[in-house]
């Protein structure tokens, strides 16, 4: 069982053609098209929870998603703490991104690791999610993994409620455990 997963090293973004986030229409619940807002150039917008969680890569399995503490194990230091309130989402997983991107900057990596961090950003009312997506590990039976954060708006601002991490695992699983 792995303790403690390693951090990745290059940051992907979706871009448009001139370097800014892609904000392509989106279908709503109703079926109307709407537009995804642009985030930040280090987060990539997403129009839903599909694509917010759709993998990096191939995996023979994935592990149910599991309650994870923030920040979650194995993730950079300077990650913004559970209570700091940021004045909106898009401003909170800039700041996951930019703690990610800095952690890789400082060490040296081998093979194909990377991350990706990407955010719902078309909240619904009070709530929304984001997504920290690594892949690559340097593992013989974990891929990668996901932690997803629910944030919550509160009377101070976008903070964390809720975090939980998958595991995707290159040989299958059993139970919680990749092979």
């Amino acid at each position: 069982m792995v303790s403690a997963l390693p951090l990745l090293g290059l940051l992907l973004v979706a871009c448009a053609p001139d370097g800014a986030v892609s904000a392509e229409p989106r279908n709503d619940a109703a079926g109307q098209e709407r537009e995804v807002p642009e985030g930040p150039d280090n987060v990539t917008c997403v129009g839903s929870e599909e694509e917010l969680l759709a993998p990096l890569d191939e995996a023979e399995g994935s592990t149910d998603w599991s309650s994870e503490e923030w920040p979650p194990a194995g993730a950079p230091p300077d990650l913004p703490p559970e209570e700091e309130a940021f004045p909106s989402p898009e401003e909170f997983m800039a700041a996951v991104a930019d703690s990610y991107a800095g952690a890789a900057e400082n060490e040296q990596r081998e093979g194909d690791q990377r991350f990706e961090v990407r955010l719902l950003c078309a909240p619904t009312g009070e709530e929304t999610q984001g997504a920290v997506l690594e892949w690559g590990f340097l593992d013989d039976s974990v891929a990668g993994a996901d932690v997803r954060l629910t944030l919550v708006q509160e009377a101070e601002g976008w903070q964390v409620a809720e975090t939980e991490r998958r595991s995707h695992c290159r040989r299958g699983q059993s139970g919680e455990m990749c092979l």
